[in-house]
């Protein structure tokens, strides 16, 4: 296996099936314990996980007056972001449908960040974010309420989170981008505690069924999608693989219902299909200028 087959095909491919297995996870932990629970175990876990690898490797940790930052940041990109997907699936929302949601998250962040920095918004990606909210108005809508639907609220948090992991993406270019990979994870998982552990008391949650499946999650959780896809994400970019790797992200709704379909069962009709596809060329007409 050479070292370009390696970069180009493979580790992307690695990425993106991790990267889509995140919503599916959700899924599966929803019979097992509360969902900002178990994200208080994940991000307990994952910053250990990073803790033990910043000592090992000696990693400079940013100025203490940054670390508030990195954790309110954390806080809502981890703690919002995914509390919201968590809580929508384990409220009766699809994993495939969770993650066509989350897709809108780049036209999103890129209309926002061009209107913060007062530049013109490229037509590409107003369309696009049109078309993408027309796809997700398609699979959504015939499945809104009714039994075995799609609770609207679950839909409205869905989407909540996809909003603050916009806005965590936008404050993670600011100067804290400056900050060793490692330590920032360390920091803002320990923000995602913080925010987990507020949600958690605030709605209630005390649902813990310890069974091998839920470690099971657990451990997958950590070490796949925290401690493998998300470096892995960064390793791509650093090697020139920005483009390929963005393009990919669009197969991670298709992907996520894939795997919802073999574990769970879940299925979508001819309709949410169309509005599948209908979604997703909306999100790449969008990013179509970047990824060009």
């Amino acid at each position: 296996m050479t070292p370009d087959f390696a970069t180009r095909f493979l580790a992307p491919a690695v990425f993106v099936f991790l990267w889509s297995s995140g919503f599916v996870v959700a899924r599966g932990v929803r019979h097992f314990a509360d969902p900002d629970l178990f994200l208080v175990a994940r991000f307990t876990s994952t910053a250990l996980l990073f803790v033990c690898i910043a000592v090992a490797g000696r990693r400079r940790w940013p100025p203490l007056r940054h670390w508030p930052m990195h954790m309110i940041v954390g806080g809502v990109q981890f703690g919002g972001y995914l509390g919201a997907v968590y809580w929508a699936v384990g409220h009766g929302l699809a994993a495939g449908v969770a993650a066509l949601i989350a897709a809108l998250q780049p036209p999103i962040t890129a209309i926002v960040a061009a209107r913060m920095l007062r530049e013109r918004v490229p037509l590409a990606v107003v369309a696009g974010l049109a078309l993408g909210f027309a796809g997700v108005a398609l699979v959504v809508a015939p499945h809104l309420g009714g039994a075995g639907g799609f609770p609207p609220l679950a839909v409205a948090v869905a989407f909540a989170g996809t909003l603050a992991v916009t806005g965590g993406m936008i404050l993670q270019k600011t100067h804290l981008a400056a900050a060793d990979l490692v330590v920032t994870n360390v920091l803002q998982n320990g923000g995602g505690v913080a925010f987990a552990l507020v949600a958690a008391w605030l709605l209630g949650e005390h649902r813990w069924v310890a069974v091998a499946p839920l470690y099971g999650w657990l451990a997958y959780s950590v070490v796949g999608l925290s401690g493998i896809a998300g470096p892995l994400f960064i390793w791509l970019m650093r090697r020139g693989e920005a483009a390929r790797t963005t393009s990919l992200l669009f197969l991670v709704p298709a992907l996520s219902a894939l795997q919802a379909w073999l574990l769970f069962g879940e299925t979508l009709g001819p309709v949410q299909i169309l509005g599948f596809a209908v979604a997703l060329a909306g999100v790449t007409l969008a990013r179509k200028r970047e990824t060009s």
